[in-house]
């Protein structure tokens, strides 16, 4: 398995392959603890903004937040036992595209498809329209220019 990370105009690449057990075991576990960390990623924040404007009390808007967060942290550890993240693709750039376009159209077209649905068209346009994504993801990087301030 090769994965990639792209950033700022960088990209690194690495095959799992080549990787010992102990590389392997970080990987998981870094992934782990951030795939987690991730979901609940602004989650006491905006909680404490909804209690606080109904004019709960700090007590029960900690109490709020404890129980928002563990529902969160429950959700995202019960999908990746189940090995039913989502869209994981979607931090792949043809994936993050095609559903960046799917909803797009979905929007224009007034239509709601279920989350299940939107992972099948994802998989679908990236599968079909592969060569449309490269040339719009080349075109969009050929047009990021730096901005001196």
């Amino acid at each position: 398995m090769i994965v990639t990370y792209e950033r700022n105009g960088n990209s690194f690449e690495l095959d799992t392959a080549t990787l010992t057990p102990a590389g392997i075991d970080y990987l998981l576990q870094y992934g782990f603890a951030q795939s987690l960390q991730d979901s609940v990623a602004g989650e006491a924040k905006r909680v404490r903004i909804e209690r606080a404007a109904k004019g709960d009390t700090e007590s029960e808007i900690v109490q709020a937040i404890d129980d928002a967060i563990a529902g969160k942290l429950g959700k995202r550890y019960d999908s990746i036992a189940a090995s039913e993240m989502g869209l994981p693709s979607t931090r792949e750039p043809l994936a993050t595209l095609a559903k960046e376009l799917v909803t797009k159209k979905l929007a224009k077209e007034g239509k709601k498809v279920s989350k299940e649905r939107l992972a099948e068209m994802v998989a679908e346009a990236v599968e079909t329209k592969r060569d449309i994504l490269v040339a719009e993801l080349a075109r969009r990087k050929a047009f990021d220019v730096e901005v001196e301030v």
